[in-house]
């Protein structure tokens, strides 16, 4: 029983820390975008913003370039934690996303 409640424990605090880093990148996408907090202050709101600034494919290079030289990481807009929990409340998540979007 202590086995199956460590590795519950460890499957929780990465998706936590998973949230986190989404919740992050998110804050820094708009803080880049030149756009402010206010405007976008849900992760929905924060999600689309990212999505718009990705359509073009030189947009989207210079977005990840200045991102991954702040925080040192990307995330694809189809991988950030409020996607894969959107999925979840639509019974559409499969491990296999989780599991791509922790190798991303």
């Amino acid at each position: 029983m202590l086995r199956i409640l460590n590795s519950f424990h460890n499957y929780l605090f990465g998706l936590i820390f998973y949230k986190y880093l989404s919740d992050k990148f998110l804050i820094e996408v708009v803080s880049l975008s030149g756009a402010s907090l206010d405007e976008y202050a849900n992760k929905e709101e924060q999600a689309a913003l990212y999505n718009s600034l990705t359509i073009n494919e030189d947009d989207k290079k210079a977005l990840e370039s200045a991102i991954v030289d702040k925080l040192g990481y990307t995330i694809k807009v189809g991988f950030l934690f409020s996607e894969l929990a959107d999925k979840a409340k639509q019974n559409t998540f499969q491990l296999n996303d989780l599991k791509q979007a922790f190798q991303n």
